[in-house]
């Protein structure tokens, strides 16, 4: 079924359309079938309004993959092949197309019109599908959102492919390095920018661990050093509430252990460093978004706090409790919620990083340090992040004096630069990591 027809009965007013380029696509390559393969790079059967064009284009296109020639006497032998004569006009319509001599020079320019009406029609179902769904009330608020950005991204990725020259290519690669350069944004831990430089903008990070190594304190860490550099910084909560965030970051600031201020177990001096690190941290450009578990909110949230705050760098404390309601299992859930994430921080020009629990197969090896195929549904994840970075923590295993107070960060991808493995401090205490050296 021809997708225009399913909608069509619902809509008063006239589909975008241009009828008469339609017939100009198929006349023109009738009479210069050697333009056939640049037409058939952007347009498709579907994008025809009429369902006879759609059908003659498709039989067009049927001879093509047969290494036939493309003229009057064999599409109209393929057409009745295929029972589909009768239903375009028969031979008189197909041979009216070629009246006015429609031109060769011109079929790229006839067909992008016809591509763009087609195009606007697929915004207005979009659209369309989304308004009967809210008459029928029949699924939850959010699901539908839901369904119909993800219908309207789809359209927005949809871009007509092109040749680019070398020259081309190789001037936007220096111009996104040096881009690049400008607005990287570092993790607040030395070693780490050294290898990977910091997290970049329009850019998808996973860091990835088991439960407990830490993910949530490189969030905190990474997100204060940030906004202490005057960068505005977001953390998207799905699990810890913003109040228990923020004593972790006092903790960080005064030394004064989270577990030693919820016990009153805190002496005079130690309650000054702590209105000390609440007066230090009051007024940094770090913003927390809680009660959110689809991407739809979370894209909006985003939004808003660019447009209001400048927001430039994005946590996702963790990726894991997002939920897709329109995913049919978990793989496909994780896949369209990575591809999500990526498109958020493309749009809306941001660098986002997605906190990530790792699967147990660490567990059952003797060498407890995570691989990149340890990520869960790990093909998606892989594919959609510019760089991964996996948290380990031997003391958890196997402590010993020599790793007490160590964390090491695998670079395990990194699409810009090299991978590579560097040891930090974990301090437990005030649930922070730091430089070696610091410490």
């Amino acid at each position: 079924m021809f997708v225009n027809e399913q909608y069509e009965p619902l809509l008063e007013r006239v589909l975008p359309q241009d009828l008469s380029l339609e017939r100009a696509v198929l006349g023109a390559i009738l009479l210069h079938p050697q333009h056939w393969s640049q037409v058939a790079s952007i347009l498709t059967a579907d994008d025809f309004l009429r369902k006879a064009h759609g059908l003659i284009f498709s039989a067009m296109a049927r001879l093509t993959q047969a290494e036939s020639a493309i003229d009057f006497a064999l599409l109209r032998a393929e057409l009745r092949s295929s029972g589909d004569e009768d239903e375009i006009g028969g031979p008189v319509y197909l041979a009216s197309l070629v009246d006015g001599l429609p031109l060769g020079s011109h079929v790229m320019d006839y067909a992008r019109v016809v591509r763009e009406k087609a195009r606007l029609r697929t915004a207005i179902f979009a659209a369309n599908k989304l308004l009967a769904g809210a008459y029928a009330a029949d699924q939850p608020v959010a699901d539908l959102v839901e369904t119909g950005v993800r219908d309207l991204l789809t359209l927005a990725d949809a871009q007509e492919s092109g040749v680019t020259s070398i020259g081309d290519a190789l001037k936007s690669y220096i111009d996104a390095l040096d881009d690049e350069q400008a607005v990287l944004i570092p993790t607040g831990l030395r070693d780490v920018d050294d290898i990977v430089g910091g997290f970049g903008r329009k850019k998808l990070t996973i860091i990835a661990s088991r439960p407990g190594a830490g993910k949530t304190s490189w969030a905190i860490t990474s997100a204060d050093h940030a906004a202490s550099k005057g960068i505005p910084t977001a953390i998207v909560s799905l699990e810890v509430d913003p109040s228990a965030l923020a004593g972790n970051l006092i903790a960080a600031h005064s030394g004064v252990g989270t577990e030693r201020m919820r016990r009153k177990n805190v002496g005079d001096w130690q309650w000054t460093r702590v209105s000390q690190a609440v007066g230090l941290l009051m007024d940094r450009p770090l913003y927390f978004v809680t009660a959110v578990r689809t991407l739809t909110p979370i894209a909006a949230w985003v939004r808003r706090l660019k447009e209001q705050y400048g927001v430039r760098l994005v946590f996702l404390d963790y990726l894991q409790l997002l939920v897709n309601p329109n995913a049919k299992d978990q793989q496909q859930e994780t896949a369209a919620i990575s591809r999500g994430l990526a498109r958020i921080a493309i749009d809306e020009d941001v660098a986002m990083v997605a906190l990530s629990q790792l699967s147990r197969e660490p567990e059952r090896r003797n060498d407890k340090r995570p691989h990149l195929a340890d990520l869960r549904s790990s093909g998606s994840l892989e594919q959609d992040a510019h760089l991964v970075l996996l948290l380990f923590r031997e003391e958890m295993h196997k402590p010993t004096d020599d790793n007490r107070g160590i964390a090491e960060v695998i670079v395990a991808k990194n699409r810009s630069g090299a991978c590579g493995t560097c040891k930090v401090a974990f301090i437990a205490e005030t649930v922070r990591f730091a430089d070696l050296a610091l410490c």
